[in-house]
């Protein structure tokens, strides 16, 4: 009897559980292109950008942190709408930069900002 329980179980596993699983298309985008970013909603650009702006002051923070002070004394009484607003119109401006992964250009966008 038990021999034909585990048997029916793992032909309920094969055949209902992993190819569920199987169908699930799991990515992680440590980059996101410009492009892909572009066709994004205004809130899902805003949850975008408020990703980098960590990653921002983190970066800064470790490998400048002169600059680092500089740079949240200049922004922090900027809301993260106005960063994305000021990311939108870079990239707007900068077309022929627009291969550059996300992350990078949003980096030239905040330090050209800042020291311009």
């Amino acid at each position: 009897m038990n021999k034909k329980i585990t048997i029916f179980l793992i032909l309920l596993i094969i055949f209902f559980v992993l190819p569920i699983n199987a169908k699930v298309e799991r990515k992680l985008f440590a980059h996101y292109d410009v492009n892909i970013y572009l066709k994004f909603t205004k809130t899902e650009k805003l949850h975008y950008v408020v990703g980098l702006i960590d990653m921002f002051y983190y970066l800064t923070s470790k490998e400048h942190p002169a600059y680092y002070a500089y740079f949240v004394s200049e922004t922090e009484n900027m809301t993260a709408e106005q960063i994305r607003a000021i990311f939108d119109k870079y990239l707007e401006e900068h077309p022929e930069d627009r291969h550059f992964p996300c992350s990078y250009l949003f980096c030239e966008a905040i330090t050209k900002l800042l020291f311009e």
